[in-house]
């Protein structure tokens, strides 16, 4: 004889969040389109932690994949023959250019300053002699002899 179910134990409170494929895709394409946490968990229908909790690689990868896939679709649309896209390819390739050569020069700039920074300041000829007879004999069998004002 089988043993009879038990009834499922109600545990109370509010049921726990499931985040649907429909909601990340939502998500992602707000994240993309520059809406704030608030605004984003206001459409969910949860609460901002939620949404971080359960959407952070949406949040975070949204914009770069939705600007990925209107690269593709540009592309696509270029290859075809499209010369409104094929200008539109020519720009980004160009600005993306422009914004690593400016990149690559502001690193240059950051080494040469670091470069700059690390050399010894030049010393003028008074002072090189003052440094000399500071250390003069230092390491050699005159020892602290040339040393002024030493007594023994």
């Amino acid at each position: 004889m089988a043993t009879p179910r038990k009834p499922p134990v109600n545990k109370g409170g509010r049921p726990r969040f499931r985040a649907t494929t429909a909601m990340r895709q939502r998500v992602e394409m707000m994240s993309a389109g520059g809406m704030t946490q608030s605004q984003m968990a206001s459409v969910i229908g949860c609460d901002i932690d939620t949404l971080a909790k359960h959407f952070r690689v949406e949040i975070d990868t949204g914009p770069a994949n939705r600007r990925k896939e209107a690269l593709e679709l540009l592309w696509a649309s270029a290859r075809k023959g499209n010369v409104s896209a094929q200008k539109a390819v020519y720009a980004i390739a160009e600005r993306e250019a422009a914004t690593h050569a400016i990149e690559n020069a502001e690193t240059n700039i950051l080494n040469a300053e670091a470069e700059i920074a690390a050399t010894p300041p030049k010393i003028g000829k008074k002072e090189q002699r003052q440094i000399d007879a500071e250390t003069a004999g230092v390491g050699s069998e005159w020892g602290d002899d040339l040393h002024m004002g030493l007594a023994n």
